[in-house]
């Protein structure tokens, strides 16, 4: 699963809406432009639903290299 804005409340609810369903992922990554806050919320996902999840910082006002991407 990949999540764009991870930071934002509609993301986050989304997530943990799915994941309490049932549904699990080999990872969930987490596209973010803060990642200190969103470590918080893999922490949670980790200790509540045993679900693995990979933080990236991505913040699309700055010029990317996509190829950081090419193993997702």
């Amino acid at each position: 699963m990949i999540v764009l804005g991870s930071n934002s409340e509609v993301a986050q609810a989304f997530v943990e809406k799915t994941l309490s369903a049932g549904d699990k992922f080999s990872k969930i990554y987490l596209f973010t432009s803060n990642k200190e806050n969103t470590e918080r919320f893999a922490k949670h996902l980790e200790v509540k639903y045993v679900q693995q999840s990979e933080i990236i910082e991505l913040d699309l006002l700055k010029v990317i290299d996509y190829t950081t991407f090419d193993e997702i």
